[in-house]
């Protein structure tokens, strides 16, 4: 069969997946609505700045505002340098060009990390020819090995003659996303080994925080770690119940090339089609989002764990998760048979399978409920 015709048949299953009358409470994050503080403060913001100059340049004082009390709310140095952007992939983009890596260069990644699995190769297309390199990461968490890191640049980098002539390209930077896309964390001493080899070998730290949040709320320390692990972040705020919107942070730590100031990275923005006219919407939403994700991303990791609980009490041999929930998402193994039936009634993502089980995903959000979580195990148990 060819490609094409392949893809018309799954193209075609996919919308009859769509077209049932599901439901999406334990689809993603990304399926819930928006936090009513930052739906408020929307509205706020519409009534009380009804004209500003637009594009959140300096003379948009609103955006300004809020890209400083970003930079104060977690005590991050002064010369941070913070932008807003609409989505993720894109931000990604941005956070990888606006450090300086150029086309001809790559970035080593998870081979489970979604800008590699889940981007549709933008960064490659958009960037230029930004290559990414996957490296092999346990299945069960998806975090990149310290080990397996050093290993990797001795190899590639220290070792390699070819890596600094004109037919090679190089690795340059490391993107990270925490937490991971099975939902694990790295340590701070993890953190801390990897930035050291990156720094041995003259590599970049990239962070893809899509649920930051989830992190933060679970170890105290990391927001005053990461400018010492990290030189950008992408901070996501759609997954923690904005509308849409994520943050561009960057940090200095005497790295970047003096040619990338703030306004090459206005260029890159505009570039790559994520200047808001109107960005200062997307600056009211963190401003409510930096008071309220505690609040947000604890409901969402407890409701994670009371679904780990319900489905331990099962007692199933079947039907079980192997491993502590660290944030928002749950990966419960269950028949294959059983997960086909709960298809019929969620929208929920298979994630792997192995012999007669299927491992299928379920995310908690800001709002999600303990009536929905007894309804869904309910619902497992029934099938």
């Amino acid at each position: 069969m060819f490609p094409r015709q392949l893809y018309r048949i799954i193209n075609r299953n996919t919308l009859r997946f769509y077209n049932k009358k599901l439901n999406h409470a334990f689809a993603s994050d990304n399926a819930r609505g928006i936090a009513p503080d930052i739906l408020d403060n929307i509205v706020k913001c519409n009534e009380n700045v009804p004209s500003i100059i637009a594009y959140g340049m300096p003379k948009d004082d609103y955006t300004i505002s809020i890209k400083e009390k970003f930079i104060k709310r977690f005590n991050w140095p002064v010369d941070t340098e913070v932008f807003f952007v609409g989505i993720g992939t894109a931000g990604n983009i941005i956070s990888i060009q606006g450090l300086g890596i150029y086309s001809y260069e790559s970035v080593i990644c998870s081979d489970q990390a979604h800008i590699f699995t889940s981007e549709c190769g933008a960064l490659e297309k958009m960037a230029g020819g930004i290559r990414l390199v996957p490296l092999q990461t346990d299945p069960k968490h998806a975090k990149i090995s310290p080990k397996d890191l050093e290993i990797y640049c001795k190899e590639n980098i220290f070792l390699n003659p070819k890596s600094y002539d004109e037919h090679s390209h190089v690795a340059r930077g490391i993107t990270l996303s925490h937490p991971t896309e099975l939902g694990a964390l790295y340590t701070i001493d993890e953190l801390k080994e990897i930035k050291k080899i990156a720094d041995q070998y003259d590599l970049f730290v990239h962070m893809d925080g899509a649920r930051i949040t989830q992190a933060l709320v679970e170890d105290e320390q990391l927001v005053n770690v990461l400018p010492h692990v990290i030189d950008a972040i992408t901070f996501g705020g759609t997954k923690a119940g904005m509308m849409y919107g994520e943050a561009l942070v960057f940090f200095s730590n005497g790295r970047i090339p003096k040619e990338y100031t703030q306004r090459h990275r206005h260029k890159l923005i505009k570039q790559n089609m994520q200047l808001f006219s109107k960005q200062r919407f997307i600056a009211a939403q963190f401003e409510a989002l930096l008071d309220c994700y505690p609040k947000l991303a604890t409901q969402a990791n407890n409701m994670a764990l009371s679904l780990w609980e319900a489905i331990n009490e099962l007692d199933s041999k079947d039907i079980f998760v192997p491993d502590y929930p660290e944030t928002n998402q749950i990966f419960v193994h269950m028949p294959t048979n059983t997960a086909s039936k709960l298809q019929e009634i969620y929208t929920c993502y298979v994630w792997s399978t192995y012999d007669d089980k299927s491992v299928v995903r379920f995310v908690t959000a800001f709002n999600t409920t303990a009536e929905e979580i007894s309804n869904l195990v309910d619902t497992i148990k029934s099938c």
